[in-house]
């Protein structure tokens, strides 16, 4: 009896062991960054090949530098295997900025277009200004 649950315990582990490794393994896109606690978060997703979110990087670029110290910012670039990232992140259509509180909870999100693009600054100040932040 004492070798069946010898068996039983070894196979148990294996498995685990196992399967921990196949995550690490075919889902190598987790390691991205997440909404910080303790302090607002601005997350930028967008593509290489995406005309708005190339017109949106250097604005937010902009951005972040004026907001050091102030607010984390991100930027999250897409590739062929962005699923996990467009999963944690609940993307579908990008440029998206979100911003999240400093509990980790989203406020907002917006997706850019191309002709709207230069609105990316003024929002996020409006939104940055409502959580008490000064720019």
């Amino acid at each position: 009896m004492n070798n069946i649950w010898k068996t039983i315990t070894v196979t148990v582990v294996c498995v685990a062991v196992l399967t921990i490794i196949g995550i690490k393994l075919f889902d190598g896109d987790n390691d991205f960054p997440k909404p910080n606690k303790g302090e607002l978060t601005i997350v930028e997703i967008g593509a290489d090949l995406c005309i708005p979110c190339k017109l949106l990087s250097p604005i937010m670029e902009e951005i972040k530098n004026e907001l050091a110290g102030k607010a984390s910012l991100y930027k999250i670039t897409l590739g062929n295997s962005g699923g996990s990232v467009k999963a944690f992140y609940d993307v579908s259509v990008i440029p998206v900025i979100i911003i999240y509180d400093d509990k980790r909870q989203e406020i907002t999100r917006r997706v850019f277009h191309e002709d709207d693009v230069d609105d990316a600054k003024e929002w996020v100040r409006f939104i940055v200004k409502g959580e008490g932040i000064e720019w």
